[in-house]
């Protein structure tokens, strides 16, 4: 059953707009992703996409936009992209839900972040961790092998780097992506 409403939900998206603008929003995660792998950047930059489609088209189609970025950056170039979809997902779930996100003052959209950081980290910190023993494509795993070396145990590594990476990674994307949903040239595009 589970199956069919999933199909459903798919076969809803039938207006061409929003079609265009989650393609538009995956190609956004993954350049981003690409940016920051390529680079070894503490951050991860393939989120930007999910919260604005989280932002414009809410968190239904935020969590749909996550979840199919990270599976096509898993089947292109990080493999590790697609096991992380829960994260993503989760992304485009309270980019879509906290409304502050996207009009909040810079003070609301710090605080908040902690709602949408916290629920991300313990999902990617038990992934990193359980799945990966905390070795990951991503630049962050230095800093957890760092913290493993002085004898930090493996969970508790991966959740206070992870911590540190997804909060402020979070934050980027979503005072990037406020600030051009919140503009005049993208309202007169999207309306």
């Amino acid at each position: 059953m589970k199956f069919l409403q999933g199909v459903i939900y798919i076969k809803n998206l039938n207006n061409t707009k929003k079609i265009t603008i989650i393609s538009i929003a995956m190609a956004i995660n993954i350049v981003g992703g690409f940016i920051a792998l390529g680079l070894r950047l503490p951050l991860y930059l393939d989120g930007l996409g999910t919260v604005l489609i989280g932002f414009v088209l809410g968190p239904k189609y935020g969590a749909l936009a996550g979840l199919l970025s990270a599976t096509i950056n898993g089947m292109s170039f990080d493999i590790y992209s697609f096991y992380f979809s829960p994260a993503q997902i989760l992304l485009g779930y309270f980019s879509g839900i906290i409304p502050k996100l996207k009009t909040g003052t810079l003070k609301e959209k710090i605080l908040l972040n902690f709602i949408v950081a916290i629920p991300i980290c313990l999902v990617s910190s038990f992934i990193s961790a359980k799945l990966f023993g905390t070795v990951t494509s991503s630049g962050s795993s230095y800093f957890v092998q760092i913290l493993r070396a002085i004898g930090v145990n493996d969970i508790m590594s991966v959740f206070l780097i992870q911590f540190i990476t997804d909060y402020f990674d979070k934050l980027f994307a979503i005072l990037i992506v406020s600030k051009i949903v919140n503009s005049r040239g993208f309202k007169e595009i999207y309306s």
